[in-house]
């Protein structure tokens, strides 16, 4: 799709939209982007904190991506607010590597997991695919560890900042 000239992308675009939006017009030069899985080593240096696609990227068919960010950024927000109502500097690498240790680890968990589907769902060998199909009935059918895994997944559920919790019931 990269090597089309700018009309013959603009009708790619198009048929795939069904025609829905109308005429397709390209208005900048295309690029593209890897998908591919990413974590920084270090999220964290003096006056320095990554956060979403900065620190970690999955694939975007997980759904995840923006998820994680929103809640590196909840999370990075009641580090600051925390130490500035303790008269501590916010920006220093000890105070900002307390959302580090926090984030790090629970992004590591969703992308090793995205990872383990990934690969689960790229075998072709039978006792992997009988595996994968095991787990996923299994999920599927017991109602609280499927509500638990669909909570987790959409952020609503875990160790959260406060601003992420939600008041219902789960």
């Amino acid at each position: 799709m990269q090597q089309l000239k700018d009309t013959e992308f603009a009708s790619e675009i198009e048929q795939a939209l069904q025609s829905k939006l109308g005429p397709i017009k390209i208005l900048s030069p295309r690029a593209g982007f890897e998908l591919a899985q990413q974590h920084a080593s270090q999220y964290v240096d003096s006056r320095l904190a990554l956060i979403g696609d900065a620190a970690h990227r999955t694939h975007p068919l997980a759904g995840l991506g923006a998820n994680l960010g929103l809640q590196d950024a909840a999370v990075l927000a009641e580090v600051i607010q925390t130490a500035l109502q303790g008269n501590r500097t916010f920006y220093k690498r000890s105070t900002l590597r307390k959302y580090e240790r926090i984030r790090k680890h629970q992004n590591a968990l969703i992308l090793d997991s995205m990872q383990a589907f990934k690969s689960g769902f790229a075998s072709t060998s039978s006792g992997i695919i009988s595996l994968r199909e095991l787990a996923l009935n299994t999920a599927n059918n017991i109602a609280p560890l499927k509500q638990r895994l669909t909570q987790l997944a959409t952020g609503i559920r875990g160790d959260l900042p406060a601003i992420c919790q939600t008041r219902r019931p789960y």
